[in-house]
């Protein structure tokens, strides 16, 4: 787990790239609070900003399927095959 690093220390500039130039997936963050999802609004370093402006600990996921698509919750993370934890970060 990378608690309380940035997003920049954790995805490099290269790995942001490389999730954006992918069609099918988005990025589910959740804190104990709040669940939020990228979207044609909202980015990846956009949702993250949503998430530390709460200031709580959040955990973000890779998920490998299109924004509109239904699946579980279970334990604050996506019930999806195929997610990748992208860590817990902090303020």
């Amino acid at each position: 787990m990378a608690i309380g690093l940035t997003c920049q220390t954790v995805l490099s500039n290269s790995t942001i790239t490389t999730f954006k130039g992918m069609d099918m997936h988005h990025f589910y963050a959740s804190s104990v609070s709040t669940w939020a999802v990228t979207n044609a609004k909202r980015d990846l370093p956009a949702l993250m900003k949503l998430f530390e402006d709460e200031g709580r600990p959040y955990s973000v996921w890779y998920v490998p399927l299109p924004v509109g698509a239904v699946y579980q919750i279970e334990e604050y993370r996506p019930d999806v095959e195929g997610i990748i934890h992208l860590g817990v970060f902090n303020k």
